[in-house]
């Protein structure tokens, strides 16, 4: 079944366009018309149409060009294609076929028949959606965090690497932020694992409203998250882990009837000090180490520590 109902009739005579609608309209579809190439490309793309009844023959092009632009422009988001025509030849139907239409209908006509084309038609986008969108819950499931619905490990250090690179190319700035959940022991051990879980999944809530756009968080492993910052500086870099900290330390954690108080440090590198990803993520967890050394619920960043040398 077509997920909006709508179909779009490209066809130049307006009687044939008229007829066509009064069918569809009783059949309980959204009708869209066009005439032009360009006119149906933008209707497609702002009404998401997932079918349409193309004739063969137009004034300013034809319906197997038409064809071809579709499945050109809509690689993601793929278009049913019936072609309409008083071809009637075998090789005229082998290359309507060819070039990328999935049904063929002779004028005239049966409006029935018509009907039973457009119904498989609908089986076959239904099938099509239903892979789609498991493809997308498999793809999701693997990048993600399960628990915290933030990028899992192995999807925060590929996105790492390549920012590392654009940013050494372009020549921009990079933060990145390593954060830890203080005394995160003692919660599991005073509240048991279930909470636990649960109190990182609502860091993982909190870390991924505090970012912008164009940021990128992930578990970096037990109670760590990666925070990387593209176009960014360390003093922006600050404010942002500074903000975090702070609606952490204000926030109190009600899970299961237990009010859980929860403060996170944070260690902060920047590109400049770093050649490569490796060092550059070696760096934020050093600042890291020096905020818990400091008392925890602290910010540190990599500008703050004079004469400083990585210890690998």
């Amino acid at each position: 079944m077509l997920e909006n109902k709508n179909i779009l009739i490209i066809e130049d005579d307006k009687d044939s366009r008229e007829l066509l609608k009064i069918y569809l309209t009783k059949w309980n579809y959204n009708v869209f018309e066009a005439s032009k190439p360009f006119a149906a490309l933008e209707l497609i793309k702002t009404h998401s149409i997932q079918m349409a009844l193309i004739d063969w023959v137009l004034d300013e092009t034809s319906g197997i060009e038409i064809c071809n632009l579709i499945r050109n422009k809509f690689r993601d988001n793929y278009v049913y294609i019936i072609i309409i025509t008083g071809q009637k030849t075998r090789r005229d139907v082998v290359e309507a076929l060819s070039q990328g239409a999935d049904d063929y209908l002779m004028k005239p006509f049966n409006f029935e028949e018509l009907k039973v084309r457009i119904k498989a038609g609908e089986r076959i986008l239904t099938y099509q959606n239903n892979l789609k969108d498991c493809y997308d819950k498999l793809y999701e499931a693997s990048i993600k965090d399960p628990l915290t619905g933030t990028f899992n490990r192995q999807t925060i250090l590929e996105r790492l690497n390549s920012e590392f690179e654009r940013a050494k190319r372009l020549n921009d700035d990079l933060s990145v932020i390593m954060s830890d959940i203080d005394f995160f022991k003692r919660v599991n051990d005073s509240y048991g694992h279930l909470v636990g879980d649960s109190v990182l999944k609502h860091i993982g809530k909190i870390l991924k409203k505090s970012i912008r756009k164009y940021d990128t968080v992930g578990r970096y492993g037990g109670e760590e998250f990666l925070i990387i910052l593209p176009h960014t500086s360390i003093k922006v870099a600050k404010n942002i882990a500074e903000r975090v900290r702070q609606s952490l330390k204000n926030e109190v954690f009600i899970i299961k009837n237990f009010s859980i108080p929860i403060t996170m440090s944070f260690g902060i590198s920047h590109i400049s000090r770093a050649s490569n990803s490796s060092l550059l993520l070696q760096q934020a967890d050093q600042m890291l180490y020096e905020a818990k050394r400091r008392g925890r619920n602290k910010v540190v960043a990599i500008d703050e520590i004079k004469d400083y040398t990585i210890i690998i």
